[in-house]
């Protein structure tokens, strides 16, 4: 018997296997997606914390909001895409690290010529810098505060190239289960998964992640 609550370590292959299966309904057979990872830098964090009642839908739209404005750039002309996006909390290391994940078509719908447009090429530097001015307008406009302002202008002046977002390709249908199955652990598993847990000893939690960085394991 499974108690097939999203919470359970064990138990919550279920529900991701319920949203793999609900997701792929959705994505179309011969359209090419890309997953598509982007990043809240980490002087946000503590603030985004505190005020997540309003950020993480903000948050959300956000992404949706600067990949439609990327594509039609690219393009030249005004293109919408069609996304899944689910928002992480954590990163590898069980810290808190906001950023979201987007099942994303490479490519969008030209309403004026009725007509879908692919994108074989995304360039990355201006992926990274469309995406730091709608996170940034989102924050400011989201939180008008004179701390917000503050922290928005610095992070203008510390990341002159943008801020950090990465770009896989996925086929469907070849791979749109495997790339559905990744993305649905954030929307329904916990950010501990079993086997990193190497001890509990009823207070403290010993578990190991692989570093990105540092390329080893911690």
């Amino acid at each position: 018997m499974s108690c097939k609550s999203s919470l359970c370590l064990r138990c919550a292959k279920v529900s991701v296997d319920t949203w793999v299966s609900q997701v792929s309904k959705v994505l179309h057979e011969g359209v090419i997606y890309r997953h598509i990872i982007l990043t809240v830098p980490a002087m946000f964090r503590t603030i985004f914390y505190q005020n997540a009642a309003v950020l993480v839908s903000a948050l959300m739209r956000c992404g949706v909001q600067c990949l439609d404005a990327f594509y039609s750039e690219v393009r030249g002309k005004t293109l919408r895409g069609g996304y899944i996006t689910v928002i992480h909390t954590h990163g590898r290391n069980g810290q808190y690290h906001p950023h979201l994940h987007l099942i994303a078509t490479s490519g969008g719908y030209d309403a004026a010529a009725e007509r879908w447009e692919h994108l074989s090429f995304l360039p990355y530097e201006l992926l990274r810098h469309k995406w730091q001015w709608h996170l940034m307008d989102t924050f400011r406009k989201t939180l008008e505060t004179d701390a917000m302002k503050r922290l928005v202008d610095l992070c203008f002046r510390k990341y002159p190239n943008g801020l950090v977002a990465n770009v896989q390709k996925g086929k469907v249908p070849s791979q749109y289960q495997s790339l559905a199955s990744y993305v649905a652990k954030y929307v329904v598993s916990p950010p501990i998964a079993v086997r990193r847990i190497d001890r509990y000893d009823g207070e403290r939690v010993t578990y190991h992640y692989r570093s990105v960085r540092r390329e080893s394991t911690a």
